[in-house]
């Protein structure tokens, strides 16, 4: 059970979130709700609704850079690259990280392209890998994590891949968020005691941008042992 809630609470907490944040102004300012009890966007999953852990603050939309941001996960050891267009919202986005749990996002507001990364230090007691049990119980959560939030939630795909030297494992889904048809792909590992998910959500009449980016960030993944 413990397992599985590790996963629940990687990336899926953003999905609605990040796509509301990709219809808004840059000069609509929410004000954001009081913090809850125990205020991150990991830990609580289950009592804080998606819309309520992320919320736009009042802080100006940063400018994506133009060479695309250089994404860095477990403090240097997985890195990749976001193309053009992508910028780092995490600040604005309102999200409270903490030593258990450190999570990123960054949106593509021309494409409706958002991408999420989590890292999350499993349970006291739950030893995970990279093995195919372990990736196993981990897809097994994270499709019950979304099936939960989202509707709709199908399958379309899962394999494991090695990338950077590391084992990976990939699931594409197709869900319903907020009523928006969406494309997502979730790829995680486990590395230093810590699970590491990235969450690519694309509409789904854009499949093809989805692909195209998939392959651009695996492609990039360099992984420092």
């Amino acid at each position: 059970m413990m397992l599985k809630s590790a996963m629940k609470f990687t990336a899926v907490a953003l999905l609605a979130a990040g796509l509301m944040a990709c219809d808004d102004k840059p000069d609509t300012t929410p004000t954001p709700p009081p913090p809850a009890s125990k205020p991150t966007v990991a830990a609580n999953p289950s009592s804080v609704s998606p819309e309520t852990q992320v919320v736009q603050g009042s802080q100006p939309v940063p400018v994506a850079p133009a060479n695309g941001v250089d994404v860095s996960l477990l403090t240097g050891k997985i890195g990749f690259h976001l193309p053009a267009g992508f910028s780092d919202q995490t600040q604005q986005a309102g999200i409270a990280n903490t030593e258990q749990s450190h999570t990123q996002l960054f949106i593509d507001s021309h494409s409706r392209q958002l991408a999420v990364t989590s890292e999350v230090v499993p349970p006291a007691g739950q030893v995970i890998d990279t093995s195919d049990a372990a990736f196993a119980g981990l897809s097994k959560g994270l499709l019950n994590g979304l099936s939960n939030q989202y509707q709709d939630i199908k399958k379309t795909d899962e394999k494991t891949l090695t990338l950077g030297g590391q084992r990976f494992r990939r699931m594409d889904t197709e869900q319903r968020v907020k009523g928006q048809p969406v494309l997502a792909t979730t790829l995680f590992t486990v590395l230093d005691k810590k699970v590491v998910t990235l969450q690519v959500v694309t509409p789904v009449n854009n499949g093809e941008a989805h692909d195209t980016l998939m392959k651009s960030i695996t492609d990039s993944i360099k992984v420092k042992g």
